[in-house]
């Protein structure tokens, strides 16, 4: 009978916060650098409650935090690219700042008026594939009704604003159908 002895250190390279798979909240880290004899160097992830260890890779996703400053970002994003569709119709300011002071935080005229001077259709792409890597399907009709609330005047969608809407809800990645739906119900 053969027996083989493996001599293993580890120690804490950092700590953190990440978000947790196993527990599907957000929870406190410790990076550990495992150093086992004869093998190369592995670089773990331990979650500090359930005790998991997890590949580094885990600490790409996003924590609860910053997935909620990037709905934030791509909701005024969005917002401001349906205003401006709309062409800043009287009264669509007021629509605005009531749609969105319930979901963003911090929103007023200034921030208003600031998004609507920097609003950058590419910038609409790139916030929505963020957004959209973290959203179920209900999330992203969600987020597509907010927007779309924007632009209801006697409950029909202004049509200078449904070719935007449109737009969002595929980048969002919800087919036509999906998006045909969510619109359908704002109006009723």
């Amino acid at each position: 009978m053969r027996t083989v002895s493996w001599n293993t250190t580890s120690c804490e390279l950092t700590e953190g916060v990440f978000f947790c798979p196993d527990e599907g909240v957000d929870r406190r880290y410790r990076l550990t650098l495992d150093l086992v004899e004869g093998v190369d160097p592995d670089n773990r992830v331990e979650c500090i409650s359930c005790r998991v260890r997890y590949a580094v890779g885990v600490l790409s996703l996003p924590t609860t935090d910053q997935m909620s400053a990037q709905l934030d970002r791509f909701l005024r994003t969005a917002a401001a690219a349906v205003l401006r569709a709309l062409e800043a119709q009287p009264g669509s300011w007021e629509r605005a700042l009531q749609v969105l002071s319930g979901g963003v935080s911090r929103y007023g005229r200034a921030e208003l008026a600031h998004d609507l001077q920097t609003c950058d259709p590419d910038r609409l792409e790139r916030e929505a594939d963020l957004v959209a890597a973290f959203l179920t399907d209900a999330g992203k009709g969600a987020v597509l009704s907010t927007c779309a609330a924007l632009a209801i005047v006697d409950c029909v969608i202004e049509p200078r604003a449904m070719r935007t809407l449109e737009r969002l809800g595929a980048t969002l990645g919800l087919s036509p159908e999906e998006v045909f739906s969510v619109l359908d119900r704002c109006t009723e």
